[in-house]
């Protein structure tokens, strides 16, 4: 009888916020479905979303009487981890019959670590997962003691981690044959789909987020999903970049899915009530794919607001189609990292300078496009005059855009597989630790970081971090030209007249960990 499998997407804490994060990887229903079309049964249940529309959820309940024969667990986010093995080494001290799997980036990375201290988890899959993980099932299913044979797969013989040839990535025929939206395979998929909407905040409309699978509300959903995997380049804190792409998946260029079958699952949206779709996969961000399949996009008809978050900065001729293809909402957001071109340029792979992103701003403008924006606060190589550079873009963005501007910002984290994480000496960078165990213990929101640069400790990048988002969210900070110096004293803010409509005051109770 062929194995029952449940795909479980667990959190690192109960709230929907990206600290825990609440968002599943775009894969997990692919290999459901695919799964499903080979004879294998298969479900996908998100932990988070289970525990927040029914309190009394409980997972080994659940896992008894769907009668589920192999538990597979995404491991993809590191703050993940220690839930993650928690939640597995739970589920087999009370039903160590269930074959537990993971899979994921910081699973992949780690594979031989976790299977050498964790005798709660039978299987790790390294890197793209579709033909190992139906192959594993496959021996599962036939009674089969010899799994030499399955690429990717990481396990135990006599006692033994056995590590198989990493020989599968996956085709341009497979990719195109996944389906990423059938949502009939999650449970409460209309609720996780509500819930990961960036138009509805969970921090400012509670009634619409954390209480909404009791929300009569009808709110629309949105579909996470990317056009492809891989990356060319490398940013020094991505644990997605080329260096890791050839470690975790042994991928050594991006692979692209087919505008056809792109468009195939963007207008399976409907049924579900989703009318909002978030990318994050641009690899070549002068190239001619997207501007093409934004184009068919229109041709089918198909309505939908769009966040696209680019790598580089975009083309005239992608501003132009996607301001043409998408609705109202719609953001191509851009990650800027730092107001300091000089910092920006030892960090990011795609380089631009100031100028031409204000002028790539300018132009989505006048296409009516939302402007949104991302920094980062400690960079390796990044000292206080690179943050007054940062700080001084800021206000600059701010007067010239007022509320038409998003800026978001950030502390970069000490990623498995990033640059910094590979090269410590060459960006400077003094970690916390590297092994899977030093992950387990420092993600948690109170340890997010990791590490400390050659010019600001780990205590101070969460200080500078406030500052800086400060500057974003005080409303006055444009009109008074704040010195940078001053307002990082915090001696202005006491005395400042405009303190009780300012909600600085309530960044502590957003970011408890700052």
């Amino acid at each position: 009888m062929a194995p029952k499998t449940l795909l479980v997407h667990i959190p690192a804490g109960p709230a929907p916020n990206i600290g825990n994060i609440f968002l599943m990887p775009v894969g997990i229903l692919a290999l459901a479905d695919l799964l499903s079309r080979n004879g294998y049964p298969a479900r996908v249940l998100h932990l988070g979303v289970e525990r927040l529309s029914r309190p009394d959820f409980d997972l080994e309940s659940y896992l008894e009487q769907e009668k589920i024969d192999v538990l597979c667990a995404d491991l993809h986010w590191h703050y993940q981890s220690r839930a993650v093995m928690n939640t597995i080494k739970e589920i087999k001290g009370k039903a160590g019959d269930i074959i537990t799997v993971l899979g994921g980036f910081t699973a992949s990375f780690f594979a031989e670590e976790i299977m050498g201290q964790h005798p709660e988890v039978d299987f790790v899959i390294k890197g793209d997962g579709e033909v190992p993980l139906l192959d594993l099932l496959g021996q599962i299913s036939s009674g089969g003691e010899d799994l030499s044979d399955i690429p990717n797969l990481v396990w135990r013989k006599d006692g033994k981690v056995i590590s198989n040839s990493h020989t599968y990535k996956v085709s341009q025929e497979v990719i195109d044959s996944l389906t990423y939206s059938n949502f009939d395979l999650l449970e409460h998929a209309k609720i996780y789909t509500r819930l990961v909407n960036p138009l509805q905040n969970y921090l400012e409309q509670p009634c619409q987020q954390l209480n909404c699978y009791s929300c009569e509300e009808e709110c629309s959903g949105i579909f996470y999903y990317n056009c492809g995997r891989g990356c060319p380049t490398r940013c020094s804190f991505c644990g997605g970049s080329i260096d890791a792409q050839r470690i975790i998946n042994n991928r050594t260029e991006p692979i692209f899915i087919s505008h056809r079958r792109v468009i195939s699952e963007l207008k399976a949206l409907g049924r579900y009530n989703i009318s909002g779709w978030y990318t994050c996969f641009d690899p070549y961000p002068q190239g001619d794919y997207y501007p093409e399949l934004f184009r068919r996009i229109r041709q089918e008809g198909i309505r939908l607001n769009c966040w696209f978050e680019c790598w580089g900065l975009p083309t005239r001729k992608f501003i132009d189609d996607f301001a043409a293809t998408f609705g109202p909402e719609s953001e191509a957001i851009l990650s800027v990292e730092s107001g300091s071109e000089r910092v920006r340029a030892k960090n990011k792979g795609f380089q631009f300078t100031n100028d031409e992103l204000l002028e790539a701003l300018a132009y989505q403008h006048s296409k009516g496009l939302r402007k949104h924006i991302y920094f980062a606060v400690g960079l390796p190589f990044e000292g206080e005059e690179e943050l007054k550079e940062t700080f001084d873009l800021i206000n600059r963005l701010k007067i010239t855009y007022g509320e038409d501007i998003d800026i978001e910002v950030s502390m970069i984290s000490y990623e498995p597989g990033s640059p910094i994480f590979l090269d410590n000496e060459k960006y400077g960078v003094t970690p916390k630790g590297n092994s899977f165990e030093d992950f387990c213990d420092c993600g948690t929101l109170e340890k997010i970081i990791g590490y400390r640069t050659e010019l600001f400790s780990e205590e101070e990048i969460i200080e500078k971090t406030r500052l800086i988002r400060s500057a974003v969210i005080c409303p006055r900070v444009e009109e008074m030209e704040m010195d940078f110096r001053r307002f990082a004293d915090f001696d202005y803010c006491p005395v400042c007249p405009y303190l009780d409509e300012c909600s600085m005051g309530q960044e502590k109770e957003y970011f408890p960990f700052m």
